[in-house]
């Protein structure tokens, strides 16, 4: 086990992601001189805080002591770990079905710290995306054409659509598999809550618990 200094580590964290302490501010709600006081030890979040902010940076599975430091193993900071939040159900229709998860995650690094994962149930979507492997989502990163990408919908239904840009920057869907435009692929932008990139796809065994 490692014993270090909890700003210390968030410090590191923070720079291996690219996050500047504005971008982190703004996740706290509070000023990037804040920030700055908290990393730089000239003033004590608080030990409830000092753990949401390193959970936030993707530190996990540590002990933080009533001093500020923070006990964790080695291999936390070189694997670091990503939040699997939940099942995204697929049967016979395109839209799936989001079921909650609690404490899974999968050794992945992505420089987005919003980044989180999801797990693909049913095989509607394979051969691309098998039952059981796990999409990683990272609402910080720019899509462009062509970029697979996670589309939710306003009645909380969830697609994985292949996404172009269109005329009067309208977007327009490719299916995953064939990478054909159907009709029955279109959306209305009126019923599009969020749209963000998919990453990645990891093989299941990778998720730990």
């Amino acid at each position: 086990m490692k014993r270090m200094k909890w700003y210390e580590l968030a410090e590191q964290r923070r720079k291996t992601l690219g996050l500047s302490q504005v971008e982190l501010a703004d996740e706290f709600d509070v000023t990037q001189a804040t920030v700055g006081n908290w990393l730089n030890n000239r003033r004590e979040p608080g030990i409830e805080l000092i753990a949401k902010i390193l959970d936030r940076l993707g530190i996990r599975d540590f002990m933080l002591h009533p001093d500020g430091t923070v006990s964790l193993d080695e291999e936390i900071l070189s694997k670091p770990k990503l939040n699997v939040r939940g099942i995204i159900e697929f049967r016979s229709q395109p839209e799936g079905i989001f079921k909650p998860l609690e404490e899974n995650y999968i050794h992945y690094f992505s420089p987005d710290f919003k980044a989180y994962a999801l797990q693909v149930d049913g095989s509607i979507l394979e051969p691309r995306i098998v039952s059981g492997e796990i999409i990683v989502v990272e609402p910080s990163t720019p899509f462009q054409n062509y970029d697979e990408v996670l589309i939710k919908k306003k009645n909380g239904d969830y697609l994985i659509r292949i996404l172009l840009t269109g005329r009067n920057d309208e977007y327009r869907y490719l299916d995953p598999n064939t990478m054909t435009e159907t009709k029955e692929l279109a959306l209305d932008k009126d019923d599009i809550d969020e749209i963000h990139y998919i990453a990645g796809i990891v093989k299941r065994h990778r998720a730990v618990k």
